[in-house]
């Protein structure tokens, strides 16, 4: 999968990557995919990137006072894809970012299809919790990617291996220094003040674990980070990729929520007696059934009931799931169950398993 298509990029968006592990690779990744369909984009940092990072754009440029947006946007015309840095420069080694006040006037001055903003930096570490000045993500954000590098796990929980270690430290009482695992990485990722920090109320969130491999127990634990973020409703989905793998699909998958619709309305006319109430070794059908889906862990299971929904959900009430009764059960079409169910369903579930 490309970067674009699993974080849904539209003509007029601002993108933000904050986090540790790859957030340059993935600016980058994104800005080429796009040129390559004929988008005009611009990139900047509202921090600092290494120059050569930035002089991988057809064009990187200093945006003084002199240029005008008549100039960058005949750069985007002729080059598809221009990086522009501020005239501060630290050193030879680092470009520095626009000052944020300028940020968000871009897209309308330059007329580009999409910006793409570097907010954050980390040291080339693979994984950080943010200080309070960081990151810098502009208010017009529509879409921030909290990058994470997979190989922090395992690394120990200090300052030299994670970046402002303390700070996770600090929140959660993690031991120090023992060895980054999953539902830690998880926790800080979703954090309003960690992973989250800064992040505007308005934008789409979908984190992005890089450096995944393609198969085996590395990506097994990363879909268990994303498991774990998910139970965020700021969340909308992960992205499971390595921005550095050769290919033009560098994603190999993207996490989303799942719901499980059970249809237990029916009047078992024919069979005259509830189904869903029959024996089933030592429990009912309809406890069995639901037992069965709650081990694939989806987001969310609703059992729609309606003939016999007292005794269904007597049955179910020892179980996390849900119940909804469906009032015209009896004009015997399960449709009316199922669009019962997807009117319930949050707006965070992006696809749903229908169970007879």
């Amino acid at each position: 999968m490309r970067l674009r298509d699993a974080l849904k990029i539209q003509r007029g968006d601002v993108v933000a990557f904050i986090g540790a592990g790859g957030k340059t690779s993935a600016l980058l990744r994104l800005a080429h995919e796009l040129r390559a369909e004929g988008w005009r984009v611009l990139a900047t940092t509202t921090t600092r990137v290494a120059r050569w990072e930035a002089e991988q754009a057809p064009l990187a440029a200093c945006m003084t006072s002199d240029i005008k947006p008549a100039t960058v946007r005949q750069w985007l015309n002729k080059h598809g894809f221009v990086f522009l840095y501020g005239g501060d420069q630290v050193n030879q080694s680092k470009v520095s970012g626009l000052s944020p006040h300028l940020v968000p006037g871009l897209m309308d001055s330059i007329n580009s299809d999409v910006l793409l903003i570097e907010a954050d930096g980390a040291r080339r570490l693979p994984f950080k919790a943010p200080h309070d000045h960081e990151p810098v993500i502009p208010p017009d954000t529509s879409l921030v990617v909290p990058v994470a590098g997979l190989d922090a796990l395992g690394q120990p929980l200090d300052d030299e291996h994670i970046y402002n270690a303390n700070r996770i430290l600090e929140r959660y009482g993690f031991p120090e220094g023992d060895p980054l695992i999953p539902p830690w990485m998880a926790v800080t990722l979703r954090d309003p003040e960690l992973g989250l920090r800064n992040v505007p109320d308005g934008a789409r969130v979908v984190p992005l674990l890089n450096k995944v491999p393609a198969n085996g127990y590395g990506r097994r634990l990363a879909r268990r980070v994303a498991r774990i973020v998910l139970n965020s409703p700021r969340i909308e989905a992960v992205a499971l990729g390595s921005m550095q793998a050769p290919g033009d699909h560098p994603v190999h998958e993207l996490q989303q929520r799942i719901a499980a619709v059970v249809l237990a309305a029916g009047t078992s006319s024919r069979m005259g007696q509830s189904k869903a109430l029959l024996p089933w070794d030592s429990r009912t059908v309809i406890e069995t059934i639901v037992n069965r889906l709650l081990t694939a862990r989806l987001a969310e299971t609703l059992v729609v009931t309606g003939f016999q929904a007292d005794a269904i959900e007597r049955r179910l009430a020892h179980l996390p799931v849900q119940t909804l009764y469906n009032p015209v059960y009896a004009e015997g079409e399960m449709l009316s169950s199922l669009q019962a169910a997807l009117r319930v369903l949050p707006e965070t579930i992006a696809a749903c398993l229908v169970v007879m």
